[in-house]
């Protein structure tokens, strides 16, 4: 049992120094291996979790920090974790629920109230443009959609929404810059130099 324990402390310390060094896809390696060794550990799924992040494999990294908030169901962190992958998704919804869940925890940390007030508007700017689309008013839809991919990057819906309101108003070069843009930003996240 001594061994078994170490083994998955030395998988997770060397998964760590991988992650420090970048190389998301080594560390992910040796944090499985870790899992391997102690499936209820939720630092590992944790750690795991945000090298797929950091690779743009968000649903493996949702999954992940899902087991380690069931694993750990009183730690914030990894609530608010899953949060930010939520939000980067644009699933507003599932965010808010969990910084609700981090600030009735620990009230008294102000930057839960934040993050949820954060949630809160994102969904608010997500129902204006949508308001503004049925209205086909596409210089807002445009300029709206447009601030909320800053925060909301891989949401698919609102990226057809910006395109389609790039479309509407002819601005087909602001469409190849986003499309190259994002290819660049995949390109580099699938190859481990970083992601968005």
């Amino acid at each position: 049992i001594y061994k078994m324990s170490q083994a998955w402390l030395q998988m997770k310390e060397l998964g760590n120094n991988q992650f420090k060094n970048k190389n998301y896809s080594s560390a992910i390696d040796y944090y499985t291996r870790g899992i391997e060794y102690n499936s209820s550990e939720p630092v590992l799924y944790s750690n795991r979790a945000t090298c797929y992040k950091c690779l743009g494999r968000y649903k493996e990294s949702v999954s992940d920090y899902k087991k380690a908030v069931q694993l750990s169901p009183r730690n914030t962190k990894n609530m608010k974790k899953l949060a930010s992958v939520y939000m980067l998704l644009g699933n507003f919804g599932e965010a808010q629920i969990l910084l609700q869940k981090c600030y009735n925890l620990e009230p008294e940390d102000s930057s839960h109230y934040y993050e949820l007030s954060r949630a809160k508007k994102m969904v608010e700017d997500y129902e204006k443009i949508n308001e503004k689309v049925k209205e086909q008013k596409w210089e807002d839809v445009e300029e709206l959609s447009k601030k909320l991919l800053n925060d909301a990057p891989s949401f698919k819906e609102l990226q057809k929404i910006y395109i389609q309101a790039c479309l509407e108003l002819c601005k087909f070069t602001t469409i190849i810059d986003y499309i190259n843009n994002s290819v660049s930003s995949y390109t580099k996240s699938r190859d481990g130099l970083g992601g968005f």
